[in-house]
């Protein structure tokens, strides 16, 4: 017996017009960029919560929401989607990347490797750099915009505000307030302490032997 599937055509067109991703290599604000970015949808969708975890991957996450999902018309936003892979979206759909020195990406990685069983992006220096260097010059060439970590780490609200107008979002004042608290570290801490499941620490202690700042 076949069983016949009816797409819906214009669904599908509207669900992918609405992805907005957000382009990075690992340890390079993704996190931190989509917990600032989950807050305004939060507010416009009306959302419980877009808490570090669970709330944050339903709203902003490493995965848009489906299509068919019960919840999708709840999005008042673009879906606003992380990737570290280049290739898992056609290159229009990259609206910015996120580039990091590479120095503080291989500081974060050698912790991710100690803390993970698996760190994919690993191996001697060379390596690291190599694959960091080919991922951040394709990430450059097809972005809309490039945005450094050390300009979201002195000014996270130009980040936002940079965001909400490539997304068409006429932001308020308020809202860019509420998106910088949400991603303020010490929010961000709390929210991955009560967080479950979590693999390893994106958050950083005060302490850490490799970096102190929001991943």
């Amino acid at each position: 017996m076949t069983t016949v599937i009816k797409r819906d055509l214009e669904v599908e067109q509207v669900w992918i017009d609405n992805l907005f991703v957000i382009a990075s290599y690992p340890r390079s604000g993704s996190h931190w960029t989509r917990r600032m970015m989950a807050e305004i949808t939060k507010i416009r969708s009306g959302f419980d919560s877009a808490a570090f975890g669970k709330p944050l991957n339903h709203v902003a996450g490493f995965n848009p929401p489906y299509a068919n999902q019960e919840d999708v018309d709840q999005w008042k936003t673009p879906f606003f989607v992380a990737t570290h892979k280049m290739d898992e979206y056609a290159e229009k759909h990259i609206k910015v990347y996120l580039r990091r020195r590479f120095e503080d990406v291989l500081r974060s990685t050698r912790k991710a490797e100690k803390e993970l069983e698996k760190c994919w992006w690993g191996g001697t220096d060379e390596e690291v750099y190599e694959r960091w260097s080919k991922h951040v010059a394709q990430g450059c060439a097809v972005a809309n915009v490039v945005i450094d970590y050390e300009v979201t780490l002195s000014n996270p609200a130009t980040t936002v505000r940079t965001l909400g107008r490539l997304a068409g979002l006429n932001l308020t004042e308020t809202e860019i307030t509420a998106a910088v608290l949400a991603g303020d570290r010490n929010n961000m801490l709390k929210e991955q302490s009560k967080a479950e499941g979590k693999k390893f620490e994106i958050v950083n202690k005060e302490g850490a032997t490799y970096e102190n700042q929001t991943a």
